[in-house]
């Protein structure tokens, strides 16, 4: 626990670990967002732990920004939600940083968060920390608690506080 393996670790700006992200071998994602090879990504994430406090899973060599949180693992389960559906990031309307949950942002921010206004939920502010796909507002609100992308399921229970990120 506390070691992604393989990886080389530097600190960042607020004296976090930076973890590459790398995309995992036997999930079998791509980083365009396409399946996972029978059906693993579901399975992936059986391990929650990874990064100790601070920590930024940075992308680096994946082409997308890095997800911040504490705790974070390969599919952006933080310190707050490690459930195995729990691998959605959300960039965040008040500062367009990724997030993986608003309790990570209020550790980590030099700011409060700021809900997405409903004007706004054709942005693509929602990844899939199965496969990386990026889902518009819009999309992720009317969908069906799986990724579209590579049907990884989501975290039904995060409707229950959906009213901090996007305003109704």
């Amino acid at each position: 626990m506390g070691e992604v393996a393989g990886r080389s670790r530097r600190r960042g700006a607020r004296g976090g670990l930076i973890v590459p992200v790398a995309e995992s071998a036997s999930a079998g994602s791509t980083v365009g967002g396409g399946a996972a090879a029978d059906g693993a990504a579901a399975a992936v994430g059986t391990t929650h732990r990874a990064p100790s406090a601070g920590a930024l899973a940075d992308d680096t060599g994946t082409g997308r920004p890095a997800v911040r949180g504490l705790d974070l693992d390969p599919q952006t389960r933080c310190r707050h939600w490690h459930s195995p559906r729990d691998i959605v990031a959300i960039r965040m309307a008040c500062c367009s940083e990724w997030y993986a949950c608003a309790d990570c942002h209020a550790a980590l921010a030099d700011h409060p968060l700021t809900p997405w206004p409903a004007a706004a939920f054709g942005e693509r502010a929602i990844r899939c920390g199965a496969c990386g796909a990026e889902l518009t507002i819009a999309a992720y609100l009317a969908g069906d608690d799986a990724c579209p992308a590579c049907a990884a399921p989501f975290n039904p229970g995060c409707r229950l506080h959906r009213h901090l990120y996007f305003a109704a």
